[in-house]
């Protein structure tokens, strides 16, 4: 029982870190209507600015974070001007082949930079674990958890009860009328997308501790994304949010009671099981699925 308990704890834990990689892929999507397949990689190119800054200045992931993730608001922003804005309305092949070739532009560059071996980030709190009543955790696992949550929490707080969030909501419903009641489009969707980076940098970062970092993991992390994205049903942030913590909790549960790698396809089974019996998605609408 007690190995029950840890492991759902553990998948919840890693599956709050990987829902803010696909709720930045979900926001990316909603504001350019392009499906971003470099989204992993944007994870990588923070994973490996937390690795420079540790290199070069000493600075600990969790002292870095606050700067890498304006860095990669930023990031996001100038994609969206130079790539994304040219996106919108094309066709899928070729947002496809764009984002495709932004994917090996990333790890190209991170692999001419930084070179193809694994590297680690050693932090402060490496060995430390905390007890949670029966559970005991690392404390690096818990504060990735925390912050995640507490970053979800602020995203769905600014969608659903600020005045921006209210922007953000019109310019995803109807465009034009948006316009016509004084909303900045073009803003809008380029704040939106930054913060669709920026929470991709912020996983990255909560990542790398106790982590190996290479250039070619970003793919695991897009497709990830991706599943949680049509299981929790396009277009519903809330159900992509908690998609992502079922499949950590799969992944989870299935490293321990599955033999060898069987495991770790079981949160591939739960998707096809999901898209055979609910094309739309488990928190979708009917007549939303493609």
């Amino acid at each position: 029982m007690q190995l029950f308990v840890d492991a759902c704890v553990q998948g919840i834990m890693i599956g709050a870190v990987f829902a803010l990689i696909a709720l930045g892929l979900a926001v990316i999507q909603a504001v350019s209507g392009v499906l971003n397949f470099a989204h992993g990689h944007l994870v990588v190119l923070a994973m490996y600015l937390a690795v420079i800054a540790k290199d070069v200045a000493g600075l600990d992931p969790y002292v870095s974070f606050f700067l890498i993730v304006p860095v990669m608001f930023v990031v996001g922003m100038a994609l969206y001007l130079l790539i994304f804005r040219r996106l919108t309305g094309s066709h899928v092949l070729t947002a496809i082949q764009a984002t495709l070739g932004l994917v090996f532009l990333i790890e190209g560059l991170l692999l001419i930079t930084q070179g193809g071996q694994f590297k680690r980030i050693e932090t402060a709190i490496d060995a430390k674990a905390m007890s949670l009543g029966p559970v005991h955790v690392e404390a690096k696992e818990f504060i990735a958890f925390a912050v995640a949550l507490a970053a979800s929490a602020v995203l769905f707080y600014t969608l659903s009860r600020t005045g921006y969030g209210r922007s953000i909501r019109a310019v995803l419903q109807n465009p034009r009328g948006a316009q016509l009641v004084a909303v900045n489009i073009n803003r809008v969707r380029l704040v939106t997308f930054g913060l669709g980076v920026a929470l991709a940098g912020a996983a990255g970062v909560l990542l790398v501790p106790g982590s190996s970092v290479h250039p070619s993991q970003g793919l695991g992390y897009t497709v990830f994304a991706i599943l949680a994205y049509f299981i929790g049903g396009p277009g519903n942030l809330l159900g992509t949010f908690f998609a992502a913590l079922l499949l950590g909790l799969s992944e989870s549960l299935g490293a321990i009671y599955l033999p060898d790698a069987y495991g770790f396809i079981l949160p591939y089974i739960i998707v096809v099981v999901v898209i055979l019996l609910r094309p739309q998605g488990l928190f979708g609408q009917k007549g939303m699925a493609r």
